[in-house]
């Protein structure tokens, strides 16, 4: 557990007959090598009178060390992990949505080792859990990986904090389940999306019996491919009327759905950008902020574009903006086209990139204009443009070909 150590006095100038004022000193390294750190704990203390008193001092906190590591096994994985996640939420470069998102997480390893010792926790077992995760429970991979991610921050804070000598999770791999030729045949990997006459049906309805605010929330989402949440922070600020330019650097965070509890936090990768609109959209806007200025002389705190009425500084909820566009899709599809699709907010999102896919936009643009770190999103959509733009190829080819 620890090595000997010694006892010297580094200032020492008497040959070893030690009759000067120097005082002793003990030193003593853990005999487990620390990964991390690229070397073995190391214990130093100086200022003793005598060569006794550092001696005794080295074996009473070898003592104390030893207790601890020997109480620290003894904890449970949910005690553990609720001290984690004390320091965890604390820290300043984490996102609430983060810390929000760690926490569910948190809570499904607790379903499985909220009362298991943590030093009895081994590679095996954690292999276990992640394979019923899939197989038993049907969680998707990417929660699975959010899981074994939070695990290993967890299994990283006890090995440093000398509640385990090893990393549990270090070797075990996150399991993906493989479709069948059945499942394969139906299912097509594509996010949701609206096909370009689906989209002019659904805005024209939402502004034929759209309730007020309707029509401009479901344009510039369908138009600009921003998120909801980045919508509800807009203020008039971010419109710039003489470039037809829309800025985007924040968004509103609140997963209660409490008009009055919310922040406004960095968007979701942490990147601002600057997006181009249609001047019909611009048109739009500058007429509906001639009229919100023409019926009401409030201004809220945050000067929202979109508040809940006239006079009610508070922006619209997630929720909320879910609930409208589902009351406009299932009205189009009672009363024009059952064969409608109802469909969230987001898919407008994904709309968007699909129409710009459709218009022979390059990927990389795409990107830039939505705000997509990982393109993983991005690409399944663009690689399955609209059914228009697939015919649209499709002839393309056959001239090329006609022409051998």
């Amino acid at each position: 557990m620890f090595s000997e150590g010694s006892i010297y006095k580094p200032n020492c100038k008497c040959n070893g007959k030690c009759r000067c004022n120097a005082t002793w000193y003990y030193h003593f390294n853990e005999s487990t090598f620390d990964p991390v750190k690229g070397d073995y704990p190391q214990y130093k203390k100086g200022g003793f009178k005598t060569k006794k008193e550092a001696y005794n001092a080295k074996e009473n906190l070898k003592q104390q060390l030893l207790e601890e590591k020997n109480l620290n096994r003894n904890i449970t994985f949910s005690e553990l992990a609720d001290k984690w996640f004390k320091h965890y939420k604390y820290s300043n470069d984490v996102k609430m949505s983060t810390i929000r998102i760690r926490g569910k997480e948190l809570n499904i390893l607790k379903n499985y080792l909220e009362n298991v010792k943590v030093s009895n926790i081994n590679s095996k077992m954690f292999q276990s859990i992640l394979d019923k995760l899939i197989y038993e429970q049907n969680y998707a991979f990417n929660t699975i990986a959010g899981v074994n991610t939070t695990a290993t921050m967890i299994f990283k804070y006890a090995y440093h904090e000398d509640f385990i000598s090893v990393i549990p999770n270090e070797n075990t791999r996150i399991p993906k389940k493989r479709k069948t030729v059945e499942e394969l045949k139906d299912h097509i990997d594509v996010p949701n999306y609206m096909e370009k006459q689906e989209l002019k049906q659904f805005l024209s309805t939402a502004k034929e019996i759209g309730l007020e605010h309707d029509y401009q929330i479901f344009l510039l989402l369908s138009y600009t491919g921003m998120r909801s949440s980045e919508l509800q922070a807009l203020t008039w600020g971010d419109i710039f009327f003489d470039n037809n330019t829309i800025r985007v650097f924040k968004q509103i965070y609140n997963p209660n759905n409490n008009k009055k509890k919310y922040d406004i936090v960095t968007t979701k990768n942490d990147i601002a950008r600057i997006i181009d609109v249609d001047h019909k959209v611009m048109e739009e806007f500058q007429r509906f902020k001639s009229f919100k200025e023409s019926v009401s002389n409030y201004v809220g705190p945050n000067d929202f574009i979109f508040t809940n009425e006239l006079d009610n500084p508070y922006t619209f909820v997630s929720k909320r903006i879910g609930d409208r566009m589902d009351r406009v899709t299932k009205h189009i599809q009672e009363n024009i086209n059952q064969n409608f699709t109802r469909l969230t907010p987001h898919a407008l999102r994904h709309t968007h990139i699909s129409l710009l896919a459709e218009a022979e936009v390059p990927l990389e643009h795409i990107m830039d204009r939505v705000g997509h770190q990982d393109s993983q999103t991005t690409k399944k959509i663009y690689l399955h443009v609209t059914q228009s733009g697939k015919d649209k190829s499709a002839q393309k080819f056959s001239e090329l070909m006609a022409n051998l």
